[in-house]
Order: C-alpha cells, then structure tokens, then sequence
C-alpha cells in the first residue's frame, strides 16, 4: 500500500479490519482502509487481505485455493452483472477477460516494488470468497466480489 505514497509526504492510513474466518488451522483477515496525503485532491479507499496457514506459517494465495480459469471468471462476472450498479458493470465489462484472470492469478500480494501488482485480494468463510478487485478513485477505489462456495465453485483446500 505505501507503494503509492511518496513516503517523505504526510501521510495518513486509517485501517479497521474484519477477521472472516479463524480456526485451528487458518485464519483470513479482510482490511479497509483510507490513506489520505498531504497536498493530494482526495483520499484512496483501500480493501486488502491476509490468508495464513497457521499450521505451516505459511501466506495463502487465492490460486492455492481454488483453480482460476474460465469457470471461475464466468462466475465471478455474473456475480458482477446481478449484484452490481450499471456504472460497475460497465467498467469491469471495459476489461478483457485475459486480464481479469490474470489479475486473479496475481492476487493476495502486497510486497513493496513487485511487478504486476494489481491490488486483487481474497478472504474466505467457511461458504464464500470474497474477492477485492481494483475500480477507479470514481466508482469507490475497489469492489468487493461475494462468491458463494458451490460445486461449481469449491475450495481445494480443507480449511
């Protein structure tokens, strides 16, 4: 997150946070924030996410969990279609499906100075994974995706 900031400016972060899933085993933390600096014309809403193993101590990426492909990207663009305002549609349908899985396969990353970076995280429940997909400052920042666990759309991890 502090990739968009020139760290010599004032800078403000305002994080809350929503733990959606703990047990033995795992824990999925989902976190909004505003991040506001000085000598800018507005603030940039922030939605990100850490999935942990706790069992291996090890960070849980969306495509260790579940397979992103063609299936995942229909399901994902027809939540979009049936739960979202025009305005959204029409920016997520501006955006090729080529990039929208491949912004998927990079998602849950959050390291200084990596390339391809494109601000998608996930979190899980136990019967959903929500996906935080970038928008414009415009339309909010980000969108948060709530996709139901199904057969159509499992998990391929016990968690």
């Amino acid at each position: 997150m502090l990739k968009y900031y020139d760290l010599s400016d004032d800078i403000t972060l305002n994080i809350d946070y929503e733990i959606k899933f703990y047990n033995q085993s795992f824990i999925s933390i989902m976190y909004f924030g505003l991040g506001t600096a000085a000598n800018t014309a507005h603030g940039t809403n922030w939605c990100y996410s850490f999935n942990l193993d706790i069992l291996n101590n090890k960070k849980i990426k969306l495509n260790q969990l579940i397979n992103i492909d063609s299936s995942l990207l229909n399901i994902f663009k027809k939540t979009i279609n049936e739960n979202f305002p025009f305005v959204i549609r029409q920016y997520i349908k501006e955006i090729s499906d080529e990039e929208i899985i491949v912004k998927l396969k990079s998602s849950d990353s959050l390291e200084l100075e990596i390339q391809n970076q494109y601000d998608v995280f996930s979190c899980f429940t136990e019967d959903k994974i929500y996906i935080s997909f970038p928008t414009i400052y415009a339309i909010g920042n980000y969108i948060i995706v709530e996709l139901n666990i199904t057969p159509d759309l499992k998990l391929s991890s016990p968690y």
